[in-house]
């Protein structure tokens, strides 16, 4: 009786196999070359490699059967990396040597884990719970946790300024003896970095360190960003956070525009008192000193009614309203101080040029 107890446990054991198949090799990429292996999987089948690069770097990225990049280091000699198929179909690991006039050695190892349910299918469901947040800013925060056990927090500082970082912490959660909940910090778990670059997704892939954090260097180019957060290659542990990419500027650049806004305000009104008495100059270089007032006027009104309203946590939005934006403020500034210099080089030029009265 015990030989056929096991005998069924084995059987029904048999009904869920997780088949674990090896795969790789070394290969050979020529300059602007490219090496394409695939594998032809279907939900929930699974891979984890690793890949290294002994003369140089190569561009790294898998696409999936609808062509989409679920995966990407741009520039890399040593990477370990995990994908689970969400789709059915061919998937395509992709390296391109596009960083040397030389050959390079490409190491690749694999292993695939195909899932088989042997004449039963079985639908498992999972309870999840979605939130979604509007904060004053307008910025939509989703926040999807089918597990309990995982959570993950993007801070400030420089959040989200263009080329600074932002910070990423991820935390398990846990509960004590007593019933108490806390968050520890949850090492080596996988981060899914989602951008939106001209209307097309890219999906960077890193992991957190031993204090369960990681940078993530936020570019101008981004329109929209997401982060999930994978505890362990288990898809079914994840976070994910949400964030509508919004541009900031920091608070030095508005209190600079707004201190050269007063300092030009201030010269130009003096100039047009001073070059009053000088009608050929005044004639000619009225309009010149008017817009450079203009200017000066318009950045002072803009960054005082920036300095008392638009300030938040992480500095100024680029985008104040329409084309009018921080960057193109600061371009007018530069204009106004560059035509006030060839003023006043203009006025010099003019009064060495006038005649000199001979006294007889």
């Amino acid at each position: 009786m015990k030989l056929i107890y096991v005998l069924l446990l084995a059987l029904l054991l048999s009904l869920f196999i997780g088949l674990v198949e090896a795969r790789g090799g070394t290969f050979v990429i020529i300059p602007s070359g490219e090496v394409i292996e695939n594998v032809q999987l279907s939900p929930p089948d699974s891979v984890f490699g690793n890949m290294s690069v002994s003369s140089g770097f190569v561009r790294f990225f898998i696409t999936n059967p609808s062509n989409e990049v679920v995966y990407l280091n741009p520039k890399t000699s040593l990477d370990h990396f995990n994908f689970t198929a969400d789709e059915n179909g061919t998937f395509e690991m992709h390296f391109v040597n596009e960083y040397q006039s030389e050959n390079v050695n490409l190491t690749l190892s694999y292993s695939v884990n195909f899932f088989v349910v042997v004449n039963e299918e079985i639908h498992i469901s999972v309870s999840t719970s979605t939130t979604q947040t509007t904060t004053s800013d307008g910025v939509i925060i989703t926040r999807i946790q089918p597990h309990p056990n995982i959570a993950m927090n993007v801070n400030p500082p420089g959040f989200p300024v263009v080329g600074q970082f932002w910070q990423i912490n991820v935390y398990s959660e846990n509960e004590s003896s007593d019933g108490v909940p806390y968050l520890s910090p949850l090492p080596h778990a996988t981060i899914l970095v989602k951008v939106i670059v001209n209307g097309q997704l890219t999906v960077y892939n890193s992991t957190t360190d031993e204090d369960g954090q990681l940078e993530f260097k936020f570019l101008s180019k981004y329109s929209d960003i997401s982060f999930q957060a994978i505890s362990g290659g288990n898809e079914g542990d994840i976070y994910a956070f949400t964030q509508q990419a919004e541009h900031y500027v920091s608070a030095n650049i508005v209190d600079f525009i707004f201190s050269l806004s007063i300092i030009m305000s201030g010269i130009t009104a003096s100039s047009v008192g001073v070059l009053h008495f000088v009608k050929k100059i005044r004639v000619v270089f009225s309009w010149l000193i008017g817009a450079v007032l203009c200017l000066a006027l318009v950045q002072f009104v803009v960054s005082v009614i920036a300095k008392l309203f638009w300030l938040t946590e992480w500095g100024y939005v680029e985008n104040i309203f329409g084309y009018l934006t921080w960057t193109f403020m600061r371009y007018t500034a530069i204009a106004g101080v560059m035509l006030y210099a060839f003023l006043v080089f203009a006025v010099l030029y003019f009064e060495l040029r006038k005649p000199r009265r001979v006294s007889s």
